[in-house]
C-alpha cells in the first residue's frame, strides 16, 4: 500500500514524498511509487506513529487494578487493556509502555498478565513494542552490572 501527496515527516522536516508500508511497518519512502492499492492523502500531513512512553490508562479506564481513579477498582483484565489499545491509534499513537502505579503484588501480577494477553491478540497499539522491550532490558543490565 502506498500513501500518496502527503507532506511525510522525517529527518525533522516536512517532504513531499511517497510512502510504501504494510500493516505494521513503513517498508519505503521515495517518489513516484507504484502500488495496486494508494491512498491520496490529500495535501495532510503525515507522521509515523508515536510512542506513549508512559501511560497509566486512558478513556477512564487503567492498566491495573487502583482505588484512586473512579474506575480503577472495576479492573476488567484484558477487557480494560484491549479497550484502551484499540483506542490509541485514533490519536496517533501506535506504540505504548503501560505504567503500573504502586499496588499489592498480586494486582501487578493481574495487569502485568492481562498486558501480556493483549499484546497476544494485537489489538490497536502495541503495549510495550519489541524495541523499547530491548532498551529496558538492556538498561537494566547496565544498572546491575
Amino acid at each position: 500500500m502506498i500513501v500518496k501527496n502527503a507532506h511525510v515527516f522525517y529527518d525533522g522536516e516536512f517532504h513531499d514524498v511517497d510512502v510504501r508500508y504494510d500493516n505494521s511497518t513503513i517498508l519505503e519512502i521515495g517518489e513516484n511509487m507504484q502500488d495496486h492499492e494508494v491512498i491520496d492523502a490529500g495535501g495532510n500531513y503525515l507522521f509515523a506513529g508515536f510512542v506513549e512512553t508512559h501511560q497509566h490508562g486512558g478513556f477512564r479506564k487503567t492498566f491495573y487494578r487502583n482505588n484512586y481513579s473512579e474506575n480503577g477498582e472495576n479492573f476488567n483484565g484484558v477487557s480494560d487493556v484491549n479497550y484502551i489499545l484499540e483506542r490509541l491509534p485514533k490519536y496517533g499513537v501506535t506504540s505504548v509502555m503501560p505504567t503500573l502505579d504502586v499496588q499489592p503484588i498480586a494486582d501487578s501480577v493481574e495487569a502485568l498478565r492481562a498486558i501480556r494477553e493483549a499484546r497476544k491478540e494485537a489489538v490497536g497499539a502495541d503495549p510495550v513494542p519489541d524495541t523499547l522491550r530491548r532498551t529496558i532490558s538492556e538498561s537494566w543490565k547496565k544498572c546491575l552490572s
